[in-house]
């Protein structure tokens, strides 16, 4: 600054210079870190290395009742977030721990959304292209099945039918519990963000729960053991009890649980319909995009163990890293049926990140992926006018 000449703001006289008052965004900034309202500023998934991870990836095992408060807030920040249409997705999370958080393991859930995006983003960029409407998805060996449940949930002018060997818990309990959320939603009581006591969420502390015993004394371990078969009792005792809870309950009514194997389920399979294998193993990919090519129906696949001779029967695969293996192998599969998109969700995740989509037969033209969540708010609204769909 040149001499003499006086600065912005400051005071003419020579009298002592007034006290600033603080500004005021910073006055409303600390008061909101008081109440535990600061920590919920937009989530970024760099947050994911805040949690518990194995390697480079989140742990399989850790649930969202294991970590402490700052994180719980974080975590609920994202459910709320990451779906813009749904931001009831955290109020679903928080309805099931009630009831069996031993289903809500961190892993699982994060997972399950991410890929649920990228079906969506892939769902509106095919019915753009094709001009056509798809009415049906089909979650094959759908496991806990929260994929599934999420496409009911957000389509419910459209069929969900969900096929595995077995009708897991969490898969009985995630969709009463979507079900309790959609009735919810249409009362006057809506479900919201603010709906969540974020200050007690801050200061939650978890309960005990099982700890590493390399290196300990032979004593500790066998506390340990008999503490890990207590609780295993416990939260089987806990899952059955919530069984009984919301076995004669009302479910989604647009979701259907089919007792079957791929090729059972092929007959039903349409060119309106898209077929989804998340984590399938071995031939379960293969199959999955077979049977939707031949019925000319959507296909979206993110792949966990392959076989390379499904796909290379003439070459030998040798000296891969298992990072490089994958992606080799999704990009051979991606190549031989005609993948339109492939895309990712944060490896921080799962090291088994990569999404295949395919079928839009009019893709002579370079695609535009749409990626944001309208539709889903417009189903919605269709779904208030009429009244919703029924398993088929």
């Amino acid at each position: 600054m040149a001499d003499g000449q006086a600065a912005a703001g400051a005071p003419q006289g020579g009298g002592p210079s007034p006290k600033a008052s603080p500004p005021k965004k910073r006055v409303k900034k600390a008061a909101a870190k008081k109440d535990g309202d600061g920590a919920r500023s937009k989530w970024t998934m760099a947050e994911l290395e805040k949690l518990p991870m194995r390697d480079s990836c989140l742990r399989t095992h850790t649930r969202f009742s294991d970590v402490e408060g700052s994180l719980r807030v974080r975590l609920l920040t994202y459910f709320s977030t990451a779906v813009p249409a749904l931001p009831e997705l955290a109020g679903a999370v928080l309805e099931l721990e009630k009831i069996a958080p031993q289903f809500l393991r961190l892993k699982e859930l994060i997972e399950s959304v991410e890929a649920f995006l990228l079906i969506v983003c892939y769902l509106n960029t095919a019915e753009s292209a094709d001009k056509k409407h798809i009415d049906t998805f089909y979650d094959l060996a759908c496991g806990h099945g929260l994929v599934g449940v999420l496409l009911a949930y957000a389509f419910p002018t459209r069929t969900v039918v969900a096929c595995d060997r077995a009708e897991r818990e969490a898969f009985t309990l995630f969709n009463y519990v979507f079900q309790k959320m959609r009735e919810r939603q249409a009362s006057s009581d809506k479900w919201t963000p603010e709906s969540i006591d974020w200050v007690a969420e801050a200061a939650f502390v978890p309960a005990d729960r099982p700890r590493r015993t390399e290196g300990k004394s032979r004593e500790y371990n066998a506390q340990e053991a008999h503490n890990r078969a207590a609780r295993g009792k416990a939260e089987l005792e806990a899952t059955q009890k919530a069984l009984e809870t919301v076995a004669a309950a009302k479910k989604l009514p647009n979701l259907e649980f089919v007792h079957a194997n791929i090729e059972e389920i092929t007959p039903r399979v349409t060119s309106t319909s898209l077929v989804v294998a998340l984590h399938g193993c071995n031939e379960a990919n293969k199959d999955s995009i077979e049977m939707a090519k031949a019925s000319g129906a959507l296909w979206c696949v993110l792949p966990c163990c392959m076989k390379y001779e499904l796909y290379l029967p003439l070459s030998v695969v040798t000296k891969l890293s298992d990072d490089a293996r994958y992606a080799f192998l999704c990009g051979v599969i991606s190549h031989m049926y005609g993948a339109q998109m492939v895309r990712t969700i944060d490896r921080r995740i799962t090291a088994r990140a990569i999404m295949a989509c395919g079928g839009i037969s009019n893709a002579d033209k370079k695609l535009h992926y749409m990626s944001n969540t309208n539709k889903l708010e417009r189903e919605r609204a269709l779904a208030d006018a009429a009244p919703p769909v029924q398993g088929v």
